[in-house]
This record gives C-alpha cells, sequence and structure tokens, in this order.
C-alpha cells in the first residue's frame, strides 16, 4: 500500500520525483526535495527523519 502511493511520483506524469533502486529504496531525484520534505515532516508533524542511508 505504502509502494502503491510513491510509485506514480517515480512517472514523468509526476515530475519523476523518486527513483526506485533495486534493493527497494527510493531515492530523491533532486537532493533540495529531500531536505525539503525532511523539513516539513518536522515542522508540520514533529518527526524527525533520522539521518541514516542505507548505503
Amino acid at each position: 500500500m505504502f509502494n502503491n502511493r510513491l510509485n506514480p511520483l517515480k512517472e514523468k506524469a509526476h515530475g519523476e520525483v523518486l527513483i526506485g533502486t533495486r534493493q527497494g529504496w527510493y531515492e530523491f531525484n533532486e537532493p533540495m526535495l529531500r531536505g525539503l520534505c525532511r523539513l516539513r515532516a518536522l515542522t508540520k508533524f514533529g518527526l524527525d527523519l533520522g539521518r541514516e542511508y542505507y548505503k
């Protein structure tokens, strides 16, 4: 269900915001978008998304 929400963001019609990796992870096409999502999660929901990477 989570993937159903994220997969459209990989398509051209939605700006190709995300890139899917073969390991099942998602990466942002632009690093600025990652920062914006982290900032919004913190300010709007009080969520600190952490800084760990899968690599």
